[in-house]
This record gives structure tokens, sequence and C-alpha cells, in this order.
């Protein structure tokens, strides 16, 4: 098991790959609690290691390759929540949600909020690693037939840096949609789409495709 799993991790670690997952509706999670969100997550994007290195787009590789994260979120107000987020693709993200519209029991609900996202590009045949960073603006929309269900869609922008490179212009903009299912505690299809311009190579193309699960627990 672990030589067939051997190939993936080392493409992935030498790749430093990117994705954008959500399972987030418009409303937050109320004052005093805590949700803890595990999620996998299949992605098929370009890879960032090979953008400083490769001047056409057709040089550079598209990936496929599988993502676990966790999450914890905790409610600072009623209508404010701030999180953090792992990512087995070397991946840290944090920030904050903050309902604009709606209450834990509207039909319709509208947040939007800021997320840091930093990603390690292991150094690859000798070179220097290098770091990854973004700043994202979501808005969370969703619409609520029922007490049990959710449906979402999350446009997002991100702009993203990048160290030691002479690419490091990214605009990505795209966004999430997709279901929760449950009252308290809750499972989701999340789906992603994505689109990266590369300032002197043109765009290319993010999809992710995940399941989760959100359990949410007094503090």
């Amino acid at each position: 098991m672990l030589t067939k799993l051997l190939p993936l991790l080392i493409i992935l670690t030498l790749s430093g790959c990117l994705s954008f997952t959500s399972y987030e509706d418009g409303k937050t999670i109320g004052k005093d609690k805590k949700e803890v969100r595990p999620s996998l997550n299949i992605h098929k994007a370009p890879s960032i290691t090979f953008f400083e290195n490769e001047k056409k787009l057709k040089d550079i590789p598209i990936i496929t390759y599988p993502n676990l994260a966790k999450s914890n979120k905790y409610g600072i107000g009623n209508k404010t929540d701030a999180y953090c987020e792992v990512g087995t693709n070397l991946s840290f993200s944090a920030g904050f949600k903050h309902q604009l519209i709606g209450d834990r029991n509207s039909t319709f609900a509208l947040a939007t909020g800021t997320e840091f996202e930093l990603l390690l590009v292991p150094g690859i045949f000798g070179s220097s690693g290098s770091f990854i960073f973004n700043t994202q603006i979501p808005i969370y929309s969703s619409y609520h037939p029922s007490e049990k269900v959710s449906l979402y869609l999350t446009p997002r922008y991100v702009y993203q840096l990048k160290s030691a490179t002479d690419v490091n212009d990214y605009h990505y903009y795209g966004g999430n949609f997709g279901i929760l299912y449950g009252k308290k505690h809750k499972i989701g299809l999340d789906i992603g789409i994505f689109d990266v311009g590369v300032r002197d190579l043109g765009r290319l193309s993010i999809f992710n495709i995940g399941i989760g699960g959100k359990f949410v627990f007094k503090k």
C-alpha cells in the first residue's frame, strides 16, 4: 500500500498544488459554538512549481490529487465566526466570516469575510523551497428550503503572491457550490471551479470536488 502511495506523495510534495474548498453557507454558527469540519477533496490543478520554470501554457503539468483537510471554526459573535484550516497539500489558512443578511432561521442568508492562506512549496532537485501567500474575498450565499437542507453558492476572488519566482502575480476568479444536509451536524458535497490568470502566460483552470462533515459543539 505504501509503495503505491509513495509516487503520489512525491508528486504532491514537488508540485505545491493549490485547492479552494468551501462547505460554507451564508449562516454563521452562533456565539460560543465550535465547529469541526473534516473533508476529503479531489483537485485538478496546474503545478505551481512548474509555473516558474515554464514559459508556455502547454508546458505546465495539470495534476489530479487528493487533499485531506480539517477546519476548526469558533463563534466569536452571534453573526461572526473565526476559523483556521490545515491540509495535506501543505497549506494553512485562517479567516473570519460575518453574516450580513438573515439569521439562523432565515430561508436566505448572505455573509462575507476575508481568508489568508499560506502554502509551502518544497525545493526540488537541490533548489530552495518557497512559500505561497494568498488573500481571498468570498461571498457566502445560501438558500434553505428546510431546516435540514442548505444550497449554497460562494463566489470568490483570490490574489496570490509567490516568493522567489518571476511569475508571481496570480488572480483567481471562480467559486464553489454545493449542498449541506443536516440540522445540527451536517454532511456536504462541495464543487469548486476557478480560473487563474498568470502574467505573461495566460489562463488556466482549477477544479475541486469533495465530501465533508460539519460537527457543531458548545465551546
